[in-house]
């Protein structure tokens, strides 16, 4: 009979670097639990900074009448609102509710970035600096446990959702063309975020397998019932030199 051996959760790459491809079933219950509470918290702090600017802002009314001003709350809300019931209703397992944060992380880069082009629509009432595209990579990468590479591609695919945005605003609004300057400002520490999320994420993914082991290290469960019925049960004492106690080793036939 032909033997059948696990597939390696782990890669080399060219440098000698062991990686894995694949998120622990250990992390995959907590990923998506983080997603879950970071779409509660991306709805919420929308909400709030939507009402706070709509009654503090001179010039909020100006910019809500922008044309892609309702797509770039819209791309906050709703795909806060489905991961949030995907999570509750337990619908899909969590290894795909993790690929579905993949795309839960770019539609928010690109709502965020289509929020602060729409705004620099109003003249005189903001100038495009860093952008919070880049604090959303890497709270997001750090966050959510993931594999290295998929929160390298992660990251990158966020950052261009930037790049994105500026030119189908720019395409669709006819946007004036931004300042050199004001564009490196803008996309340089973005892409420099995303890569430096990479980095911080796989230090913190090996610390979350290393701590799952920890907690399971010495805890047994029952994953699969061999039998029923009557069974004999045998204590085989084991011997340790020197030894006061009298430990066994414990099994059992079943009849």
């Amino acid at each position: 009979m032909p033997v059948v051996r696990p597939t390696s959760d782990k890669f080399t790459t060219p440098m000698g670097v062991k990686m894995r491809t694949r998120v622990p079933t250990e992390l995959l219950g907590k990923s998506s639990s983080r997603l879950y509470w970071l779409a509660i918290v991306v709805l919420v702090t929308t909400a709030i900074r939507f009402v706070a600017h709509h009654f503090l802002e001179p010039d909020a009314h100006a910019i809500e009448r922008q044309a892609f001003f309702p797509l770039g709350i819209a791309l906050l809300v709703l795909p806060s609102i489905a991961v949030i019931l995907v999570h509750r209703l337990g619908f899909l397992p969590p290894a795909r509710v993790l690929e579905l944060g993949s795309l839960y992380q770019f539609l928010v880069s690109f709502g965020l970035a289509t929020l602060e082009f729409t705004r620099s629509q109003v003249s005189g009432n903001w100038s495009i600096g860093t952008s919070s595209v880049a604090t959303w990579i890497v709270v997001f990468g750090i966050f959510v446990p993931n594999t290295p590479i998929r929160t390298l591609i992660g990251a990158v695919c966020s950052a261009g959702a930037g790049v994105l945005s500026y030119v189908v605003t720019r395409w669709l609004i006819a946007m004036p063309v931004l300042d050199r300057n004001e564009l490196a400002l803008w996309f340089v520490p973005t892409f420099l975020m995303a890569g430096w999320t990479y980095f911080l994420s796989r230090d913190a993914f090996q610390m979350e397998i290393d701590i799952s082991k920890a907690r399971e290290m010495g805890s047994y469960a029952l994953e699969e019932l061999l039998g029923k019925g009557e069974f004999q049960f045998f204590g085989v004492p084991l011997k340790f030199k020197g030894g006061s106690g009298s430990p066994v080793r414990a099994f059992a036939i079943v009849n």
